[in-house]
């Protein structure tokens, strides 16, 4: 086959078929962006890709159209609508009709990636499957055995399914792996290269991810043959619109500053903590200040996880709190504000954040809230990112704020530390009675 122009300024150009260029103009994506007008024609030629750009740049439908269009003509897919024809018959059934396998760090991406891919497959006899961790494994394993040809999972629950024998990889033609960088993070290393060896030999790859560090390198040179690499951004830049806000800020006056400066007059705010523990305590602290928000993060059931981001997405809650968990992959586009609550410990965690705000077009904001312990950290995220931005002191909130004679300081919200002891008994659960105190049996020697 051969390689279309890569500047093209349509899918057509790129040799994309025309159902699909249709589809792509109804999800709003006329025009190819650059890391899928470089990744795509290579792919469609069946050779392995490693992609690499930062968030917000469109790598999901870089590997999905040439994966899509894929599995369509070798499985005979009709292109178009039926008019009143009968389907035609799959060429294989059940599970050996899986073809495409998506593989993703979270439940989160994992519900996105398919939802982009159904949007890509319509009017196509083309069935999408998910299969995530902490959700009922009846569904998926039936999904999965009545039939599809595209599957988007996480490493964790394939690695559970296929013990129980429910793939049938031998029809499977092409492995993407999105975010590798964070799978690699997360620890499934492991389990990704446990896979990619029972899957059948001479199928493509297209791997796709924000940095390279020498796990994904070790991945890609053990399992892609003679890939064409892309870098279509430098590793650890952030996107170029975005403003950066450094605030130097005491702990304690994190929530009274987010309360009172940087929340009102924002709409679409995501706040990024680094703690389960810390996303409920900020939760709990907007909503008593009357701030329609909700949270995120590991410990919440995926109903409880999927109702928040669609109440975020379509405007019901105008904050919402989370861990890494949303950092990568997730395209919402009301996200104007990024506030970095607690700064990330990696320069690929402020990376990946930030990306997070302008997903819809024009400028976003990343705030980043620095406590006075985490200066040389900050230096060193600035220095890695390319921020310039000084770190900034509001009136009122600055570390260690000395008091101006004859002025009186700004009036507070007094919120309690998340860590702070209540005054009284904080280990005992109810009083000792009297009797049962030690010593309470030892009589005192008279002074005679």
């Amino acid at each position: 086959m051969t390689r279309k122009n890569a500047n093209a300024e349509n899918f057509v150009d790129l040799g994309v078929e025309t159902v699909l260029v249709n589809n792509l103009g109804s999800a709003g994506a006329a025009v190819p962006r650059p890391i899928q007008a470089a990744a795509i024609p290579p792919a469609l030629d069946g050779k392995d890709v490693i992609g690499i750009a930062q968030t917000g740049r469109g790598k999901t439908f870089a590997y999905l159209v040439p994966m899509i269009q894929r599995i369509v003509e070798e499985a005979q897919i009709p292109k178009g609508r039926l008019h009143g024809r009968k389907p035609k018959k799959p060429l294989a059934k059940g599970a050996a009709r899986l073809r495409g396998l998506v593989l993703v760090p979270t439940r989160e991406l994992a519900f996105q990636v398919a939802q982009e891919a159904e949007l890509l497959t319509k009017r196509l006899r083309f069935t999408v499957a998910v299969a995530v961790g902490k959700s009922p494994v009846g569904p998926q394993t039936k999904a999965i055995s009545d039939g599809a040809e595209l599957l988007v999972a996480t490493p964790g629950r394939v690695k559970e399914l296929g013990e129980k024998g429910i793939f049938d990889w031998s029809n499977l033609s092409v492995a993407a792996i999105d975010e590798a960088d964070r799978m690699m993070d997360m620890g499934f290393l492991p389990q990704i290269e446990s896979l990619l060896s029972e899957l059948p030999a001479g199928r493509q790859h297209l791997l796709f991810s924000a940095t390279m560090p020498k796990q994904v390198e070790r991945l890609s040179s053990r399992f892609l043959t003679d890939p064409v690499r892309l870098e279509v951004d430098p590793e650890g830049s952030t996107a170029a619109n975005l403003k950066h806000r450094p605030i130097a800020v005491p702990g304690l006056l994190k929530i009274p500053l987010l309360l009172e400066k940087i929340l009102p007059r924002r709409k679409g705010v995501l706040v990024f903590c680094r703690t389960r523990r810390r996303v409920d305590f900020v939760a709990k602290a907007l909503r008593e200040a009357g701030i329609a928000c909700d949270s995120i993060h590991g410990d919440r059931s995926q109903s409880a996880r999927r109702q928040a981001l669609s109440d975020f997405t379509e405007g019901h809650v105008e904050v919402l709190i989370s861990t890494d968990v949303a950092a990568r992959g997730l395209h919402i586009e009301r996200v104007k504000t990024v506030v970095h609550y607690d700064i990330p410990l990696e320069p690929d965690g402020y990376v990946h954040r930030s990306g997070r705000a302008g997903h819809g077009g024009g400028r976003g904001t990343a705030v980043a809230l620095v406590m006075p312990t985490e200066r040389n950290l900050w230096r060193k995220l600035a220095k890695a990112c390319d921020i310039r931005e000084p770190l900034e002191a509001v009136e009122g909130y600055e570390p260690h704020a000395k008091k101006t004679s004859g002025t009186r300081p700004p009036k507070l919200r007094r919120v309690r530390h998340e860590t702070a002891r209540r005054k009284g008994r904080s280990r005992a659960s109810k009083p000792i009675a009297k009797g049962e105190k030690p010593g309470s049996g030892v009589k005192r020697r008279s002074s005679s």
